[in-house]
């Protein structure tokens, strides 16, 4: 369906600034984000799993979103601010083309915005992360991203054996480099300002 869209120009109409994102080459590739996350659904729903309409719209909307994301990082935004500020424009935009409720709008804003949380694996930032009511649908899209090479294999390997792991094994995951080889005691000074080492 969505190829029989392309092909009578029907989805320019329904996500224009997905079209035209779809029109550029990503490194020389064409970008395979949409179709993956199709054939995903389509084996979903061959075994019988849910599938969520805001995950797919999420899907469809995030070569814009990530593009306009990255605009607004080049003008000195924080990777959290400028999705977050992406995200509602785009699905602003979107909303001239194609209407859904705003609780839709709203989860998809979720999974779009706790992508960047991802890359904080330290600390009790990842225990919180996967508590979150969207981790779900947001590691699925990870997971994607993963997979058409916008996402470092790793990370997505790191978030699969977290889940999985103990909370003893979790713990050990989470801690930072320093505390993992023990960090080195400052030397302390005395009244008189010189160096006592303990």
């Amino acid at each position: 369906t969505y190829e029989m869209l392309r092909h009578y120009e029907l989805f320019s109409i329904l996500f224009p600034a997905t079209d035209e994102c779809l029109t550029e080459q990503d490194h020389g590739f064409p970008k395979l984000f949409i179709i993956k996350a199709l054939q995903n659904t389509d084996i979903r729903l061959a075994e019988a799993k849910r599938v969520t309409p805001y995950f797919l719209l999420a899907a469809f909307l995030w070569e814009p979103v990530r593009a306009l994301a990255a605009l607004k990082m080049e003008q000195g935004s924080s990777e959290a601010a400028a999705f977050q500020e992406a995200g509602g424009e785009v699905i602003s935009r979107q909303l001239k083309s194609t209407a859904f409720p705003k609780r839709v709008g709203l989860s998809m804003r979720e999974v779009w915005n706790l992508q960047a949380r991802f890359n904080k694996r330290t600390g009790v930032r990842p225990q919180k992360l996967l508590n979150h009511p969207r981790f779900r649908a947001a590691y699925d899209f990870l997971l994607l991203r993963a997979e058409t090479g916008q996402a470092d294999s790793e990370l997505a390997d790191w978030w699969t054996r977290f889940q999985e792991a103990d909370e003893k094994e979790q713990l050990k995951m989470t801690r930072s480099e320093a505390n993992r080889t023990g960090r080195q005691r400052r030397p302390r000074r005395n009244f008189r300002g010189k160096t006592k080492q303990s």
